[in-house]
């Protein structure tokens, strides 16, 4: 049997979930950091944005791993050339 000529449609729905996220985050990151530049130094309110950054930023490795593992996912959807 030939194989159907029909255009493949990848499915991108976990990768614009994940860019939405990551567009949450990278919100929140500039929140800290303005934060950061607002508390006095080595204050409490520092401490906290040092600690609120240090979240978000961890968040972002793990978000970073997993569009990597979305963008190969979607790589072996698509036909080879």
């Amino acid at each position: 049997m030939s194989k159907s000529k029909a255009a493949v449609t990848p499915d991108t729905r976990t990768l614009d979930r994940l860019l939405e996220e990551y567009r949450e985050v990278h919100a929140r990151v500039s929140a800290d950091l303005a934060n950061l530049a607002d508390a006095p130094r080595f204050s409490n309110a520092y401490h906290d944005a040092l600690a609120a950054l240090y979240s978000q930023l961890t968040l972002t490795k793990c978000l970073a791993e997993e569009l990597q593992a979305a963008m190969d996912r979607l790589d072996d959807q698509l036909p080879e050339d």
